[in-house]
């Protein structure tokens, strides 16, 4: 448990470096911002307590919008993500049920599995960020279009480091 529980503070701690130093300001093309510290909570394991990962969420949150001046913007969109967390892996819910040694990645649950909870997941999350941010609406459009095309990067990105961090087991 002390080595999961440092690697998980690690990856939190490196997860919300990479946030700030390099996301914080990071748009393309005016609409799409990336939310890499979402992999830290759609990594979390898969035993979690509902309550503690709600917890988790509004405190990593809580975190990013304390460095990027955003006040509760993060807190409760992360906090919306954990909450849609448990409901989704229950209907996702494999038929020999879940290994809970298992990480939510694609190498151990397979590609159409992960890309519907990550998917879903950041969605909710892009969606309330800019429902929130621009609270009118008048500018639904423009709301969907920054969530889409803001979930789209996150997903590549978060895909990617997947892709470059874990190795599947043979």
């Amino acid at each position: 448990m002390k080595n999961s529980l440092f690697g998980i503070s690690l990856r939190f701690l490196l997860l919300l470096a990479i946030q700030i130093i390099f996301f914080k300001n990071l748009s393309i093309g005016g609409h799409a911002s990336g939310f890499v510290y979402l992999w830290f909570l759609l990594m979390l394991p898969l035993e979690l307590s509902p309550l503690f990962g709600l917890l988790i969420g509004f405190s990593t949150g809580l975190a990013v919008d304390f460095f990027s001046q955003t006040p509760g913007i993060q807190a409760g969109a992360a906090t919306l993500l954990m909450f849609l967390r448990p409901p989704l892996l229950k209907l996702l819910t494999p038929r020999g049920g879940y290994d809970l040694n298992q990480s939510p990645t694609f190498f151990q649950l397979g590609w159409p599995w992960y890309l519907i909870y990550s998917w879903s997941l950041i969605l909710a999350h892009h969606f309330l960020v800019f429902t929130l941010e621009i609270f009118s609406g008048e500018f639904i459009g423009l709301i969907i279009l920054n969530s889409i095309s803001s979930a789209m990067l996150t997903w590549v990105t978060i895909t990617t480091l997947v892709l470059l961090t874990a190795f599947p087991k043979p």
